[in-house]
């Protein structure tokens, strides 16, 4: 059976982590989504997400969080192992459905060499 959680070990949760793929990380924009993406070289593809505050509303920013982390994590498979990557949303988001934002982070992800 495949599992599909997308428990602790996968999320970037600590500021040095997020600083670290900032400093360090290759950057790629598509729209209304930005890529840092780290190659590290060991364990899990680990995911942070960033909203900016100018998209109006928590509900909404919450809401773009819980589709970029699901958009991740349905296509885990395709993703190499040793990376970290952190994905800034911006103004425009808020317009989008989860295929369309699904389409985006695949297309930042490919881009960057993350997919394999």
């Amino acid at each position: 059976m495949i599992d599909l959680s997308f428990g602790k070990e996968r999320r970037i949760r600590k500021r040095r982590d997020f600083d670290e793929v900032y400093r360090k990380g290759r950057r790629i924009r598509n729209g209304f989504l930005t890529a840092i993406c780290l190659w590290k070289g060991e364990g899990p593809s680990r995911l942070g997400i960033s909203v900016s505050g100018k998209v109006k509303g928590s509900v909404v920013r919450n809401r773009v969080r819980r589709l970029i982390r699901e958009a991740f994590r349905l296509n885990r498979e395709v993703i190499g192992e040793g990376w970290d990557v952190v994905i800034s949303a911006f103004p425009g988001v808020e317009d989008a459905d989860f295929w369309e934002i699904q389409d985006r982070v695949m297309g930042l992800l490919r881009r960057a060499g993350v997919i394999r």
